[in-house]
């Protein structure tokens, strides 16, 4: 079977890119698509170690190299336990969709597989490969969704924003459909009840006192885009299973919905991931 570089280096391209953004998707992670295709390429470069003749201590170390640099240029380096975190995740979803491309394979059957150092080299054709991987990402996306909203869905915390000599205490949940973020900085940003705010700065968000912190913040909703306005904070605490994590100059934003009498604020998944 003849195996040809470009078309290796295309194929796995293409599927790592897909790998990468579930990975993305599943851990809560901001990415840029540009670092993605980057981090994709490397793995598809990497691919090239299917002409190589390697005994498996030497293969897990390939991948593992490999794993780690993809996941190094797609999504960087935050803290060690988030790395690693990720590299293991990188790791189950490339299996998993092995499998589930290989059960494929078998039950449709439609030419020639080669697998060598634990790379797959697929002879098909690039119509078999975008409705696979589109099926394969289906699948597996569905999974994580259940997976990552059992997770997240119990996570209620204990949070306290800081101002000045202020502070104010509140109940908070993570919210798998809050992805409110400030665009200037990818800071934290936290969704609070209007009077927890109006406490900080003495009933009046835009009080003169605290003019250079006032933000406002774009929002899309299911009833369409909005603007929320917030203040930005000295410092937020989250309290959770008996630890506490602290960030700067968080963005406490007013709801425009009502709370429950169960939570006081809300908060982006994202911010989980900073706390591993």
């Amino acid at each position: 079977m003849t195996v040809y570089a470009d078309v290796l280096i295309a194929v796995n391209t293409f599927i790592n890119f897909f790998i990468l953004l579930f990975c993305a998707k599943l851990n809560k992670l901001q990415y840029k698509t540009s670092r993605l295709i980057l981090g994709a390429i490397s793995g598809g470069v990497a691919a090239l170690s299917i002409f190589l003749t390697i005994n498996a201590f030497y293969e897990i170390i390939l991948k593992t190299a490999t794993a780690t640099i993809m996941v190094l240029i797609a999504f960087g380096y935050y803290k060690i336990k988030i790395f690693i975190r990720n590299v293991a995740v990188l790791f189950l979803t490339t299996y998993l969709f092995a499998g589930i491309m290989f059960g494929i394979w078998m039950f449709i059957k439609p030419g020639n597989i080669l697998i060598n150092n634990s790379v797959v080299y697929f002879d098909v054709s690039v119509t078999f490969l975008i409705i696979a991987t589109a099926l394969i990402y289906f699948i597996i996306s569905i999974i994580g969704h259940f997976l990552k909203r059992e997770a997240i869905s119990a996570k209620k915390c204990r949070a306290k924003l800081f101002l000045c000599e202020k502070c104010v205490e509140l109940n908070a949940i993570f919210d798998t459909g809050n992805s409110l973020k400030d665009p200037f900085s990818d800071g934290e940003v936290i969704t609070v009840n209007s009077k927890f705010i109006l406490a900080l700065c003495e009933n009046d968000i835009k009080n003169k006192a605290y003019s250079d912190r006032y933000r406002v913040l774009p929002c899309r909703t299911v009833t369409g885009d909005t603007l929320l306005e917030g203040i930005r904070c000295d410092s937020m605490q989250i309290l959770l299973e008996g630890n506490t994590y602290s960030f700067k100059n968080p963005i406490a934003v007013i709801s425009k919905t009502k709370f429950t009498d169960e939570f006081d604020a809300v908060l982006a998944p994202e911010i989980l991931t900073k706390m591993r």
